[in-house]
């Protein structure tokens, strides 16, 4: 995976863990994430809280904020992410409320 440093812009992922595995909870302290959920179940933890979630859910993970994944009991789990640079964010987001 790129990060903020090496690509200062927007960075893909596709991810998949296998039946009972699991991705440490970790942070991007300078990117936020989207990512969409194409296959299986999963927990998402996200600040120590954890949900349910499956194929066809998005989930916005603002920068900053631990989060990490497990199939503890379920099949395989996939899916795909967007990061975004906070100061790219910024930017979007201003021009567009000044376009409209």
């Amino acid at each position: 995976m790129l990060s903020c440093e090496q690509i200062p812009t927007v960075g893909f992922d596709y991810v998949r863990i296998a039946k009972e595995s699991e991705l440490k909870p970790h942070t991007h302290a300078a990117s936020e994430t989207f990512i969409y959920i194409l296959e299986g179940t999963a927990i998402a933890t996200l600040d120590s809280r954890n949900f349910r979630v499956r194929a066809g859910d998005t989930i916005y993970i603002p920068a900053g904020v631990s989060h990490g994944f497990s199939t503890p009991d379920e099949a395989i789990a996939a899916w795909g992410s967007v990061q975004i640079c906070t100061n790219i964010s910024i930017q979007i987001m201003q021009r567009m409320q000044s376009n409209s």
